[in-house]
Order: structure tokens, then C-alpha cells, then sequence
């Protein structure tokens, strides 16, 4: 068959669907949600462990200490890095003792003067509560330390 004839056993010819713009408009839409779902996935799981790392942040949070084990902890790492004698790391001990010691009291009284501005909000149940959690606090705070008022 050449150019100019045409054949009837051909048929019709099917012509190709045009793509309206809606449809570009739509493939456009999912391949960018795709990429920017990919890219937040990899910025969550993968990104945060390397910024963590490279910033030496813990990889858990660090659970509520007594000022007791924060007083060790200082005293070891001003030991370390000072390279105390065991005499100095006593006395460097002291020190930190001394200052944690006025700072636990100054947390006390901050909760004895939020117990009297929470006394007149609270019912007697939750009263009750608050003073057992505030006495918890200080319990926990207060653990190994010198105070000049006795724990409960």
C-alpha cells in the first residue's frame, strides 16, 4: 500500500489520548509527595542518629538524678580533667556538696511557696497528692545531701 491509497480492511485508526493538563498535574503531585516523603523518612531515621552522634547528645534520655549522684558525677569529671590528687578531689567534693546543698534548699523552698499558693486551688484529695509527690521530690533530690531541714 503506498501513501496515497487507503485500505478499508484498516479500519478506523484509534488516535492517541491526549494528555490534558490535569492529568500532567496530577503525576507531578505524586511524584513530588513521593520525593518528599522519601526525603523526610531519610532526614528522620537516618539524619537525626548521625546529627546525634556527631553532636555526642545520649541516644536516651537521661532519667531524673539525686543531687547526690550529680555531686559524684562533677567531682569525677573536674578529677579527670584537672587530674586531681585524692586530696584535692575531697575537697573539690566538698565544695560542690556545699553549693548543691544551698541549691536543694532554695528547690524546697520554691515548693513550699508554690504549696501555699496551690493550697487554696486544691482539694483535699489532690492536696494530699501534692504533698506526697512534693515529699517524693524532695526525697529524691535530697538523697546523700546535707540539708539544713530533715527530709521526709
Amino acid at each position: 500500500m503506498t501513501g496515497n491509497q487507503t485500505s478499508e480492511s484498516s479500519g478506523t485508526q484509534l488516535k492517541p489520548p491526549k494528555r490534558n493538563c490535569a492529568s500532567c498535574l496530577m503525576l507531578a503531585v505524586v511524584l513530588l509527595s513521593g520525593l518528599l516523603a522519601g526525603l523526610g523518612l531519610t532526614i528522620i531515621f537516618d539524619l537525626d542518629d548521625k546529627a546525634t552522634e556527631m553532636l555526642g547528645l545520649p541516644t536516651e534520655p537521661r532519667k531524673t538524678k539525686s543531687m547526690m549522684e550529680l555531686r559524684d558525677r562533677l567531682t569525677d569529671r573536674y578529677a579527670a580533667e584537672l587530674d586531681l590528687s585524692d586530696e584535692s578531689k575531697s575537697n573539690i567534693r566538698e565544695i560542690i556538696t556545699e553549693h548543691l546543698s544551698s541549691s536543694l534548699e532554695q528547690r524546697i523552698q520554691l515548693l513550699d511557696k508554690l504549696s501555699k499558693c496551690l493550697d487554696p486551688v486544691l482539694n483535699d484529695a489532690q492536696k494530699v497528692q501534692w504533698e506526697k509527690a512534693k515529699a517524693d521530690r524532695i526525697k529524691k533530690w535530697g538523697e546523700g545531701m546535707p540539708t539544713t531541714r530533715p527530709v521526709k
